[in-house]
């Protein structure tokens, strides 16, 4: 599992307690105590890296896919319910997400990762993605760079459709602990 609880003070013998202090972004106001899930990044996390053999390529490259059939679906669900229940305009950024997502597919990018690296699906697509990342991340036009995030969100879903819908343990967290990780995005 990707994440996991630490353990509250409450719980630790007296001579254990410990304060801990963490920094960052709140998302509801007030002020949190208590047991703490701490929630990774599955382009962090994911599961260990394993090696395949050359005869497994083209299973790993239909787990890509295939994964990718469902983060389209999934896209263009998105684009539907925005576009009915906010503003169409919004809905066309998740078709576009769904046509950068094909433009990756098709680039064969993915099984060149496949056969060079002899890794399994997951790290693929981590070692594309991240390559397309530092890309978009070095572009010197603003409005372009920030497309980043776009890839990495991708690159998320990609991962969550391959290694499991619960890839970062969030269903698993116990009512009433404190959430904490890097970055809260919507499809966490």
């Amino acid at each position: 599992m990707n994440s996991q609880p630490t353990a509250s003070a409450s719980s630790l013998p007296q001579s254990s307690r410990t304060e801990l202090s963490l920094k960052g972004t709140r998302i509801s106001p007030g002020l949190a105590s208590g047991t703490v899930w701490v929630a990774g990044d599955i382009l962090d996390c994911s599961a260990e890296a394993h090696r395949i053999e050359p005869h497994q390529v083209d299973a790993e490259m239909e787990r890509i896919r295939r994964a990718f059939v469902q983060v389209e679906a999934e896209l263009e669900e998105s684009a539907r319910r925005v576009s009915e229940q906010i503003d169409p305009s919004l809905g066309e950024i998740f078709r576009a997400h769904r046509l950068m997502l094909e433009s990756l597919l098709s680039s064969n990018e993915f099984e060149r990762e496949l056969r060079g690296s002899l890794t399994s699906a997951a790290e693929a697509v981590k070692g594309v993605f991240r390559k397309w990342e530092a890309k978009f991340a070095a572009i010197k036009d603003e409005t372009l760079r920030q497309r980043t995030d776009d890839i990495v969100d991708l690159a998320r879903r990609v991962l969550r459709q391959l290694e499991g819908a619960d890839a970062f343990g969030l269903a698993a967290m116990p009512a009433g602990n404190v959430l904490v990780t890097q970055r809260l995005l919507p499809q966490m």
